[in-house]
Parts: C-alpha cells; structure tokens; sequence
C-alpha cells in the first residue's frame, strides 16, 4: 500500500511540474517558444533592439508594469510589424496559429499600446 500512496502522490506532482514548466520567463522579458502554449522556450530579452529569434509558434510578454516600459512591439525580417503585446499572464500570452511560425528581428519595449497597434498581425491571438 505505501507504494501505491507514493505512486498516486507522485502523479500530481508531475502533472504541476509540467504545468509550471509552460510559459517559463523571467519577470522583465518577453520569451519566445518553438511551440504553441508556451513550451520549449527558444530566446528571451528584457532590452530593444535587434534580437533574432526563428520558428516562433508563442510568445509570453512578463515585462514588469512600468511606465513606457511594460508593453512590447515585435518586428520581423525587413522590419514587418507583427504588433504591440500587452504584458502580465491575463493579457500577455500569445500562439501562433497552428502549422506556422514567425521570425522575430527586433524588439521594441514602449509605453501603452494604441488600440489599432494591438494585435496587428492575425497569425497571432491572445492565449486566455
């Protein structure tokens, strides 16, 4: 019987941990994931500039809320504008719809987003 009572405690542990594993990044960055719902996480930053980050399928902005700092613009190749991310767990988690993915080139940490910048790109919806 103790075994069995290990086993069975052991099967929620498991399942917690992996839970936890999703969506893994660090307060201040925004994190980028070869797979949809935040798993396998391929690059970070928590600064602008020119960043290369490929085969994006999900994103997670956890920039922390300040001023002009906590929402984030994403570029691609040839400076395309994939569109400003708003930051936290509630509102800051993105997939990229299923069967594709994007290259990132730049990121640009900024103020509030304007309503028309938001989600400019369709490939990519808010995970709720």
């Amino acid at each position: 019987m103790a075994v069995l009572a290990m086993t069975g405690l052991s099967g929620p542990a498991t399942a917690t941990t992996a839970t936890a594993a999703a969506w893994e990044c660090p307060g201040g960055y925004v994190c980028f994931y070869g797979s949809q719902n935040g798993v396998d996480k391929i690059c970070q930053t928590a600064v602008s500039g020119a960043f290369t980050c490929n085969g994006v399928r999900s994103l997670f902005n956890n920039g922390f809320a300040a001023p002009g700092l906590d929402h984030v613009d994403l570029y691609g190749p040839s400076g395309y504008y994939f569109g400003c991310f708003h930051y936290g767990w509630a509102e800051g988690r993105y997939n990229v719809a299923t069967g594709l993915s994007i290259n990132i080139a730049r990121v640009q940490w900024r103020g509030e987003c304007p309503a028309a910048a938001t989600e400019a790109d369709s490939r990519l919806t808010q995970v709720s």
